[in-house]
């Protein structure tokens, strides 16, 4: 049976950890519908779209719980590396 649109029905959950050094926290996926990312660790990260990390520029996901989603209905879906 098909999905419904708009309905996640295969989520993948991953976990990584943040170092000194830049990193792929998501590869680029042409079939990608959603992604969330969260930080529960106790030193802020950055994120950055397809490009490598730099400490304060991009999306800062604070220490100990912030978090950040992207999808096509909030109008921020990006397919590349993050």
């Amino acid at each position: 049976m098909a999905g419904r649109p708009g309905v996640i029905n295969n989520p993948a959950h991953t976990e990584g950890s943040a170092t000194n050094t830049t990193s792929v926290a998501l590869a680029a996926n042409d079939s990608r519908m959603y992604a969330m990312f969260q930080n529960d660790g106790d030193i802020d990260v950055y994120l950055r779209l397809g490009e490598d990390a730099i400490v304060n520029e991009g999306i800062l996901l604070n220490a100990n719980g912030a978090g950040w989603e992207m999808s096509d209905r909030l109008g921020n879906l990006y397919l590349g590396v993050v």
